[in-house]
């Protein structure tokens, strides 16, 4: 059996804890892309401002992305490092997009202040996983 001089550090708790939730996130944009589908005939009558395939294939999207991005970072790869301030933005952002395009439906309650939290909870913590000095270790990134 051959053993490498560089040993990568085993998995921190900061990279279990995040890609779990990632994944839980992954889940949900699954589940919620099959309700839009499942659900078509109700969401046609519905008054919304885009099609209920558009807010479906977004959904599905996101739910692929990031199910790519969980394994990536699960296994250490590099690039999920590298890409994982874009990944939190770019679901932060496309939270706030979702709320506009959802806000002509009645269904849409006053969950703008839970967006919001929601929102700054996942950049804050985007923040102090990518900046932990076991998680930038366990991707062999430089101090």
């Amino acid at each position: 059996m051959v053993q490498s001089n560089t040993t990568r550090p085993g998995r921190p708790g900061t990279v279990v804890w995040s890609g779990l939730a990632v994944m839980t996130l992954a889940g949900m944009q699954a589940c919620r892309g099959a309700l839009w589908l499942g659900l078509w005939h109700t969401w046609q009558e519905v008054p919304l401002a885009r099609s209920p395939v558009l807010l479906a294939g977004l959904s599905l999207g996101w739910a692929g992305v990031l199910s790519v991005w969980v394994w990536g970072w699960w296994q250490g790869k590099p690039w999920a490092w590298r890409i994982f301030p874009g990944i939190s933005l770019g679901y932060v952002l496309y939270q706030w997009l979702d709320r506009l395009v959802l806000s002509v439906s009645p269904l849409v309650g006053h969950d703008t202040p839970y967006v919001l939290l929601r929102s700054v909870v996942v950049l804050l913590l985007g923040l102090y996983v990518w900046w932990h000095p076991a998680t930038r270790d366990y991707f062999g990134v430089r101090r």
